[in-house]
């Protein structure tokens, strides 16, 4: 999960987000936690994760796994720098392409998006993110 430092200055940030798009509904969907997102609405609090991918572990949403970050429930993270977004992109996408259940149902895409509502600034790794409340996808970069 993010590390989350401080809050985010801004009222909206625009960055870069990894999802899984289901072939079938072309609904779009966390990688990391299975959870539907909306085209332009608010982040729900998943229940149980359903992850997509082998990428992420299978118990982020555990308070009691190292990973787990109270600062990221109910909020989802964008990268700030597309190089960032897109070497992510490609290693999940690559990944993924050994997943049957995956390739089969889903597509792995790169989008720029606009996150609002309660804003916070940190990172994933080393990459900087902003993580918020609300998600609105303007434009597929790639996938």
């Amino acid at each position: 999960m993010c590390d989350l430092i401080k809050t985010y200055s801004k009222k909206t940030f625009t960055g870069y987000k990894i999802v899984a798009r289901k072939k079938r509904t072309k609904k779009l969907y966390s990688i990391a936690t299975g959870i539907e997102y909306p085209q332009d609405g608010k982040i729900t609090v998943p229940e149980k994760q359903h992850r997509i991918t082998s990428h992420f572990c299978d118990n982020i949403l555990e308070s009691t796994f190292a990973g787990f970050r109270e600062e990221m429930v109910g909020r989802t993270a964008a990268f700030v720098c597309f190089i960032d977004a897109k070497c992510m992109f490609s290693i999940i996408d690559r990944q993924t392409k050994e997943e049957e259940f995956v390739r089969k149902n889903y597509a792995i895409e790169l989008w720029r998006i606009c996150l609002s509502s309660a804003l916070m600034q940190g990172e994933y790794g080393r990459d900087p993110v902003v993580a918020g409340r609300h998600i609105k996808f303007l434009k597929k970069m790639r996938g």
